[in-house]
């Protein structure tokens, strides 16, 4: 029979693994939206070497994000 101190070491690193597998892509994805796309080839992973905030004024005009978030909250409600 497993002690609760050793019982309790496997969920916590149970727990952390799972933590790190669902936080990732989060990390990922705010990290590469301040990126150039030279950057994001380069070194996917590692913090932007400059802030690139063109990503984001990309995303407001060319693909009209106002009109479809509207959409979406119409759909939601």
């Amino acid at each position: 029979m497993m002690t609760v101190k050793i019982k309790s070491i496997i969920y916590t690193l149970v727990g952390l693994i799972f933590a790190f597998l669902t936080l990732s892509p989060f990390y990922f994805l705010i990290v590469n939206s301040m990126k150039n796309m030279a950057q994001i080839a380069d070194n996917p992973g590692a913090l932007p070497e400059t802030l690139f905030f063109g990503n984001y004024i990309n995303s407001f005009t060319i693909l009209n994000f106002p009109k479809s978030f509207l959409n979406s909250a119409i759909i939601t409600i």
